[in-house]
């Protein structure tokens, strides 16, 4: 086991990293929500620049939000930028209030391994030491990608850390439940994020959820309604799932890097059988008619 801190960079032999992070045409899509506002927010690679004494890229970010009840507010506002690089098999990010260059995502790092992660949320304990559970290689788009999935230990005494799994594809970055640079918070009214779409100029488009497009915008408070509405249950689930409708919905099974694993039609109070799926987090992209919607559960089995 080693730690792998803001002082060290990972190695590796020979890597691609360099020709992954940032190419021509890099855009990243993300899903938000904070609190009745909900939309999207898109970062897109708007050109080469110096910062530090850094040569980097320099990222553009767009909000386009709605506030619901009792107006229908749409709004599109623009973020500061974000400045990345990548050297050998390590992506950093500028971070304003050091102000430095810090590393942002590992991908040398080995199962065991401690990786010190620079918190944004400065109120609930920095660094944060993410602890490598998991490591493997996928195939997105005919492209072999490196992944790893972590997890936040408890940090000055900080001992409940929401949002505490980080799991991270080369290429994509953050692919389930956060934003581009994750935040570990200590409470629970702080803004979500998860990845939408990911796509650059050699990398056709990714989509997280197969039935929300990149662009995809809500058209009308019913149609939000109906979304937030719906509850998939038992969560976590042992052999079967349910929604709480009475409607045949359309419907999809995908692990957390976006390989659909089940999908059929879900008859009306009938349940789903999960028996086949490993234990672990999945999402499940819901359709019906023009309308679709995804959540996130939980298969475990029980403990006998």
């Amino acid at each position: 086991m080693k730690t792998i801190s803001a002082s060290l960079f990972c190695f590796i032999a020979v890597n691609l990293l360099a020709q992954n992070w940032c190419p021509p045409g890099a855009e990243w899509t993300y899903n938000y929500y904070d609190w009745g506002t909900e939309g999207y927010v898109r970062i897109s690679l708007s050109k080469d620049t110096v910062i530090a004494g850094q040569l980097c890229q320099k990222l553009d970010v767009k909000n386009r939000t709605w506030a619901g009840s009792p107006y229908f507010i749409y709004d599109t506002s623009y973020r500061a930028p974000i400045y990345t690089f990548s050297r050998n098999d390590t992506v950093f990010i500028y971070q304003s209030w050091i102000p430095a260059f810090v590393p942002l995502y590992c991908f040398s790092a080995r199962i065991g391994d401690t990786i010190q992660y620079s918190n944004p949320n400065s109120l609930c304990g920095n660094p944060i030491n993410l602890l490598v559970d998991s490591t493997g290689v996928i195939s997105i788009n005919n492209n072999p990608l490196k992944y790893y999935v972590a997890h936040a230990l408890p940090n000055d005494g900080v001992l409940n850390l929401y949002g505490e799994e980080i799991k991270v594809l080369e290429r994509l970055g953050v692919w389930t439940g956060y934003f581009f640079m994750p935040t570990f918070v200590c409470y629970t009214d702080a803004p979500s994020y998860s990845l939408r779409c990911y796509k650059d100029d050699s990398f056709s488009v990714y989509q997280a959820d197969a039935l929300k497009a990149c662009d995809y915008f809500y058209n009308s408070l019913d149609e939000i309604q109906n979304e937030q509405g719906l509850i998939v249950y038992p969560n976590p689930a042992s052999s079967n799932i349910k929604f709480n409708n009475h409607e045949n919905l359309e419907y999809c099974i995908s692990n957390p890097i976006g390989q659909v694993l089940l999908k059929g039609i879900a008859e009306a109070e009938q349940p789903i059988n999960i028996n086949m799926l490993p234990d672990g987090l999945y999402v499940i992209c819901v359709k019906n008619g023009t309308s679709s919607c995804t959540k996130s559960f939980v298969k475990k089995e029980r403990q006998h």
